[in-house]
């Protein structure tokens, strides 16, 4: 998967974001990769298209935010517990964060998250 930087209201976040594009990689998301912090932070991802997601086979809580085409956010849940499903009809794609991680960046509901290349 491609990293890129996570823009948060069109600023930069420091945080990289993998973008899931294929089947697989949305059906995988964050299960089996460590939510330890690295240099660019932990694993997170921009699953597109997508509607819904499980944390099924995962061992810690997730933020979640759906937004739909553009990035706005329109449904955010913070520390989504293993084992569980969550979804938003409207939602065009679903970012999945570490617990917590939604707040330390500031995302509410109709923040714009977009992706921008890393140089």
């Amino acid at each position: 998967m491609i990293e890129y930087m996570l823009l948060v209201d069109g600023r930069a976040s420091g945080l990289h974001v993998s973008l899931a594009a294929t089947f697989l990689q949305r059906a995988r998301g964050l299960i089996g990769r460590s939510q330890r912090s690295t240099a660019a932070g932990s694993p997170s991802l921009c699953l597109r298209p997508c509607r819904a997601v499980h944390t099924l086979g995962m061992r810690e809580s997730i933020d979640l935010a759906f937004s739909d085409a553009e990035g706005r956010v329109l449904r955010l849940i913070q520390a989504l517990p293993p084992s569980r499903f969550s979804w938003y009809a409207g939602a065009r794609q679903v970012w999945e964060f570490p617990a917590g991680r939604c707040a330390q960046l500031g995302i509410a509901m109709h923040s714009r998250l977009e992706l921008e290349a890393i140089p």
